[in-house]
């Protein structure tokens, strides 16, 4: 594994990773607005906050157009030059929201890069081995529907600020971030998984307890067989940022209670049940927000 390959969850879908000499941004959301703005008036970036917890990056890499995911993205993007890589829709936002063309790059399901090789903002420093062997490969995730936040094309004629309902998504993509040998999965792709084994997967918490839901987080892992298993996108995204976490409420199948905190040390549990009985088992890091942790040395615990 590379020397200094750091990541820190940054709440909700979002996550930072540093490696090879570069900051790459995953559905960046800082800002989190409070659960009235869903529905009524405009939404805004905090620019100070993101300014101040994000002041570096080279590549902003969207999974889709919600606000959650790209709202603090033109922010970063005029803050730090960063390029900015998503679905039409996403990049359609962007657009929208002042962010010149040359840091915006469509990517589609299918679609394998080399990072340095996109040429911005790494050219010319290949010579210090800066993003060299930063490879990405994109795949499709299931859409998923919320009500008054249908998946399809964008309003005509959009203007900033935007409501929050205006952010919305078309394709849904996952990341297969590969750094030196190392591979890292971002959200869980639907129909062909990426082969196995995966070092680190960051995905939301799948359910489990029933038998359906054991059937398909075991089938997960099965393909998988991620070393190290970050649940993201679980924690209660109208918290300010300046307060503690506190877990979403999830369905629970029940009649009652039908909502209740996700219980994630009950998650990890579930994990290491259903973990393939193989050399490497899966681990579970229920990441602290905001806190850098050092990759070698987690996956050196999971041997």
């Amino acid at each position: 594994m590379p020397e200094g390959v750091r990541f820190r969850w940054l709440g909700v879908a979002g996550v930072e990773i540093r490696a090879q000499g570069c900051t790459l941004a995953i559905d960046p959301y800082l800002t989190r607005i409070p659960f009235r703005s869903l529905w009524f008036g405009r939404v805004r970036s905090s620019a100070e906050l993101v300014a101040r917890h994000l002041p570096q990056c080279d590549f902003v890499l969207l999974g889709h157009a919600h606000f959650d995911h790209i709202l603090d993205a033109p922010a970063l993007l005029r803050q730090t030059g960063a390029l900015a890589l998503g679905s039409a829709n996403s990049c359609r936002l962007l657009s929208v929201c002042g962010v010149p063309p040359e840091r915006i790059r469509q990517v589609n399901p299918g679609d394998r890069l080399e990072l340095f090789d996109l040429g911005l903002p790494l050219a010319g420093e290949r010579e210090r081995g800066r993003g060299d062997g930063l490879r990405l490969e994109v795949y499709p995730v299931a859409p998923h529907s919320l009500p008054g936040f249908r998946p399809g094309p964008l309003a005509p004629h959009l203007r900033p600020p935007l409501r929050a309902r205006d952010y919305r998504m078309d394709r849904v993509l996952a990341y297969l971030l590969e750094v030196g040998e190392q591979r890292l999965l971002f959200d869980l792709p639907e129909g062909r998984l990426p082969p196995g084994p995966i070092d680190v997967l960051f995905a939301p918490p799948l359910p489990g307890g029933r038998a359906q839901d054991d059937e398909r987080l075991a089938a997960v892992l099965a393909a998988l067989r991620p070393r190290l298993f970050v649940p993201i996108h679980w924690d209660d995204m109208w918290q300010p940022l300046a307060q503690p976490v506190r877990p979403l409420l999830a369905p629970t199948g029940k009649l009652w209670p039908p909502l209740a905190r996700l219980d994630l040390a009950e998650f990890a549990r579930t994990v290491r049940r259903l973990s393939p009985q193989t050399a490497v088992q899966t681990s579970v890091l229920i990441p602290e927000r905001l806190r850098e942790y050092d990759l070698a040395a987690l996956l050196a615990r999971s041997r």
